[in-house]
């Protein structure tokens, strides 16, 4: 049985900004392709990673966006681009959030993210 799991643009953004994290990120990368799991990257996090390649400086925007496509190539890792029933899950689950007494305004991210995974 393969084992599938999404992953969130904090995992990209570690490896490539070689954070404090970078190594253990990349260890557990390494024993999920060792392990053949499937990894998937909803949509909205390559745009939260695409947003750092954007605010990068110039000189470095090449480089970082080449190490991206690195990454995802070499980590087999599928883009899963968000459709209409994720986006309605998503918003489902939000405004059950609220109407639970919710205070948090930006949850849309988070809620796309969770239901990408599920699907």
């Amino acid at each position: 049985m393969t084992s599938k799991i999404t992953l969130d643009s904090s995992v990209i953004i570690s490896h490539l900004s070689a954070d404090v994290h970078k190594d253990e990120v990349l260890a557990a990368m390494e024993w999920l392709l060792r392990s053949k799991t499937e990894l998937f990257l909803p949509l909205i996090c390559y745009a939260e990673v695409w947003t750092g390649v954007e605010l990068s400086k110039q000189d470095k925007r090449r480089q970082i966006a080449r190490e991206l496509q690195n990454l995802i190539r070499s980590s087999r890792i599928m883009i899963v681009s968000d459709n209409v029933g994720i986006a309605r899950d998503a918003a489902r689950a939000q405004a059950e959030y609220k109407r639970r007494g919710g205070q948090r305004e930006a949850l849309i991210p988070d809620f796309l993210i969770g239901h990408a995974a599920i699907r």
